[in-house]
C-alpha cells in the first residue's frame, strides 16, 4: 500500500498529476522490496508519510503486509489517502472536499444539461476499502444543499476490488436512505471507455 496526504493532488493540474503518478510508480518499483514485510493486522511497520521522493511535491510512505492467501487483499496493491488531523477536524475536512466537488463539477454538468436537454449524472469514485458510503452521502447532501445547479443523479462507485460496486447517493428526489440502490456489483470490462485516460 502506498499512502499519501488526502489533499496531495487537490491543487495539481491533470498534467502535473499524471507526471507525479509516473514518478511515484518508478519509485515504488525501485524501492518496494526494501520495505519491511509486517504481519497483517499489526499496523504500520514504519511511520506514515515518512518518505520524501524527488519530484513528488508531498511526502509518501510504502507499507507491506503478509496477508493470508485466502484474503481478498492478498497480492493486492492499493492507495491510501492519509489524514493527519484529529477526529474533530475530519468531518469539516470531508465537507470542504465535497464542496469543492460541487464547485468544480456542478456548473459544467448544468451547462451540459441545458445545452443538450439531458439528464445530468455525477459519478464519484472511491478505491479505499475503509470508505463509509453513508458518511459520503451525508456530506454530499450538506455540500449541495441550496444549490440550484445540482445534477439529477449522484452515484458512488467502489473500484477497490473487482467486480466493482455502485451505490446511488441521490436520484429523483430520493436520498441514499430512500432509494436503497446500494452496492450493485458489475464487471468494469463491461463499461465503454469514453476517454483515453486510465481508470
Amino acid at each position: 500500500m502506498v499512502s499519501s496526504p488526502v489533499t496531495a493532488t487537490v491543487e495539481l493540474t491533470h498534467k502535473a498529476a499524471t507526471q507525479v503518478r509516473a514518478m511515484l510508480i518508478l519509485w515504488i518499483n525501485a524501492n518496494a522490496a526494501t520495505f519491511p514485510l509486517a504481519q497483517y493486522g499489526s499496523g504500520y511497520s514504519h511511520p506514515p508519510l515518512g518518505e520524501t521522493v524527488q519530484g513528488i511535491p508531498f511526502n509518501v510512505s510504502l507499507h507491506r503486509w503478509a496477508v493470508p492467501q485466502a484474503s481478498p487483499l492478498s497480492t493486492r496493491f492499493w492507495l491510501n489517502q492519509h489524514y493527519s488531523g484529529g477526529r474533530d477536524d475530519l468531518e469539516p475536512a470531508r465537507l470542504i472536499r465535497a464542496q469543492k466537488v460541487c464547485q468544480d463539477k456542478f456548473p459544467k454538468l448544468a451547462n451540459w444539461k441545458r445545452s443538450d436537454n439531458a439528464r445530468s449524472v455525477l459519478v464519484l469514485e472511491e478505491n479505499d476499502f475503509q470508505t463509509n458510503h453513508q458518511l459520503v452521502a451525508d456530506t454530499m447532501a450538506l455540500a449541495e444543499n441550496g444549490r440550484d445547479d445540482r445534477p439529477d443523479e449522484v452515484f458512488l462507485v467502489t473500484t477497490m476490488f473487482e467486480p466493482w460496486s455502485v451505490s446511488c447517493l441521490r436520484r429523483s428526489g430520493k436520498s441514499y436512505y430512500d432509494d436503497g440502490e446500494r452496492f450493485h456489483k458489475f464487471a468494469p470490462d463491461t463499461l465503454t471507455r469514453l476517454t483515453k485516460r486510465g481508470r
